[in-house]
């Protein structure tokens, strides 16, 4: 009896082992799934990612459509590598106004992986000394004239304020 016991869990496991290797979980990457598909779909899949009002990402994304019609390799490959860039967006809808006033900027430095770091950690390291503000669950970020982002140290307040009028976004 005990030997049909521990006959019929090994059978047991080894069947359920079997239709799991069966079942496909092929998914295609960003870039394959964006490749085929037109730019509204592009749009609709977008939507899904950047969890907004309504109002505010329909505004978004109708005005900024071309930042996602491209089809070079390095973009979709940073945005793939990054998953962190929209965390950014999500957290910080203020970054949106920037974006608005100069998309083509924006897409310069998606397809650059260098200027996509900097974008999404450097003005954001104080983060992780701070506690994330209450609410609705977002670290409060106050945008003014003398400075982009409320840091930890002058320094790196220094430094994102500089990266960021290099590039345009900051007079």
């Amino acid at each position: 009896m005990k030997k049909f016991i521990i006959f019929l869990f090994l059978f047991v496991l080894l069947f359920s082992l079997f239709c799991y290797a069966q079942t496909s979980y092929d998914t295609p990457n960003e870039k394959e799934y964006y490749s085929g598909k037109d730019l509204e779909d592009i749009v609709r899949a977008l939507e899904d990612i950047i969890k907004y009002e309504e109002a505010i990402r329909a505004y978004f994304l109708e005005n900024n459509a071309q930042l996602f019609a491209s089809k070079d390799d390095a973009l979709f490959n940073n945005l793939k590598n990054n998953p962190e860039l929209f965390t950014v967006l999500e957290n910080n809808p203020e970054l949106f106004n920037f974006i608005d006033k100069n998309p083509q900027l924006f897409v310069n430095i998606l397809s650059d992986e260098q200027k996509l770091q900097e974008f999404i950690f450097s003005p954001f390291t104080f983060w992780k000394d701070h506690e994330w503000g209450y609410g609705d669950g977002r670290a409060s970020i106050n945008i003014n004239n003398e400075s982009l982002f409320n840091s930890s140290s002058q320094k790196e307040e220094n430094y994102t304020v500089q990266l960021w009028k290099e590039w345009g976004i900051m007079k």
